[in-house]
């Protein structure tokens, strides 16, 4: 499915990006001085991850998808051409540079008013991002029925993997791209993990098959630790609520003034 390729990735990210910003929002009278700088930490690599996302479609499935349909769409240069798309690409990309801008603004400003502006900012970005994907979801599927092959998808995405390769963090990319798919395709990752590796010589590969694990490794314990960090940080808040709750019941109900009182 090219739509899930391009987009589940993007998708599982903004999802996480919510629960993050959710744990912040529902602790906001207790957060630590270094949440803000953990959230930025992370979404670094998920700016990241837009900016070579949209660019690499750009560069290697567009073009194939755009040839393939201009011929036989009258709506082709309004609706879902190039023009459109990278008007709303380019809109996303604002929003996000907005939010990664507000970085050291959120952090003098305090909690409660940083919060409240994240949470704005992250709502617009999800509105143009489900604009665009939804424009591509309507547009996507038709050409790959009409005009390809199975074959000519899974070429598309080969390419796409070893363009992938050439950006400067390849690594980071290529995790976030396999992320949103862990419990989804045993198959599909390792198809994707085998073109990812391949490398000219033995030498090369033994190295860059090195680099690689490392990389997972980095990218585990930092971006996907971020989230894992405000998961634990949400629990924990959640199970001292519940106690201090409990103790004040189990307070009132010792107290004889307090009995038989709302």
């Amino acid at each position: 499915d090219l739509v899930a390729f391009m987009q589940n990735p993007i998708r599982r990210e903004v999802f996480d990006m919510y629960y993050i910003y959710n744990s912040m929002a529902k602790r906001v009278y207790f957060l630590e001085s270094e949440e803000f700088e953990l959230l930025f930490d992370w979404f670094e690599v998920f700016r990241l991850g837009v900016a070579e996302f949209f660019s690499l479609e750009e560069e290697v499935i567009y073009p194939r998808l755009d040839s393939a349909d201009a011929g036989g769409n009258p709506g082709f240069d309004t609706a879902h051409g190039p023009k459109m798309r990278k008007e709303r690409k380019k809109k996303i990309r604002e929003v996000v540079d907005r939010i990664w801008n507000f970085g050291d603004t959120a952090k003098l400003n305090g909690p409660g008013p940083s919060i409240k502006t994240l949470g704005n900012l992250m709502d617009d970005l999800s509105l143009h991002l489900l604009t665009y994907f939804n424009e591509q979801i309507a547009f996507v599927p038709k050409v790959v029925q009409r005009r390809m092959m199975p074959k000519d998808v899974r070429t598309l995405e080969e390419k796409y993997i070893q363009a992938l390769k050439k950006r400067r963090y390849p690594h980071d990319l290529f995790q976030l791209l396999m992320h949103w798919s862990r419990r989804d395709s045993r198959e599909f990752r390792a198809r994707m993990r085998k073109i990812y590796l391949e490398k000219g010589n033995s030498i090369s590969k033994s190295l860059w098959v090195k680099q690689y694990k490392s990389g997972r490794g980095n990218f585990k314990k930092g971006h996907l630790g971020v989230v894992r960090t405000f998961y634990e940080r949400w629990n924990q808040f959640e199970r001292e609520r519940i106690s201090a709750m409990e103790q004040a019941e189990v307070s009132r109900y010792q107290n004889p003034f307090m009995r038989g009182t709302i």
